[in-house]
């Protein structure tokens, strides 16, 4: 959502709007492998592909979701100690104090800041394409051919 969409029909979303020109850049697009290392955290929904790619740049992360597995994706990440769940985007508990907090935490607690980098260090010494290789390759040796099928008189 741009700055555009907010309400500011009430003095707290106009002081917002006027606050988000001076305060954020919005840009269409960009890529995560290049936007991400230039990030002290990633503040995003929780899909798999931008935790992931939290992940490889090794920045802490807050998933704030919105559906689906997200809310799992959030409990990843706490669970790593790689950044944290804050809850569902419209929910009450999920306020602009909790993620200033939340931000606040992990990019200064030093323990969640090791174990991103741990993880992304990790995750880069992975061969991932050859280990999918070798689990489609194991799979097909071991899977007893022809494929069975019901026997229908």
């Amino acid at each position: 959502m741009s700055r555009e969409g907010l309400d500011t029909s009430t003095e707290e979303g106009q002081s917002l709007y006027e606050w988000s020109k001076e305060n954020i850049f919005e840009i269409e697009s960009c890529p995560f492998d290049w936007l991400f290392p230039q990030c002290a955290a990633v503040v995003h929904h929780g899909g798999a592909g931008t935790l992931a790619a939290g992940i490889l740049a090794g920045r802490p992360t807050i998933v704030c979701a919105t559906q689906g597995d997200q809310p799992f994706h959030g409990s990843l990440a706490e669970t790593r100690g790689i950044g944290r769940y804050l809850g569902m985007v419209g929910s009450k508990a999920l306020t602009a104090e909790r993620v200033a907090a939340g931000i606040k935490t992990v990019t200064t607690d030093q323990t969640i800041l090791a174990a991103a980098q741990s993880l992304s260090a990790q995750v880069h010494k992975e061969d991932g394409v050859g280990n999918a290789i070798k689990f489609m390759d194991d799979m097909a040796a071991s899977y007893s051919y022809p494929w069975p099928t019901l026997n229908v008189a």
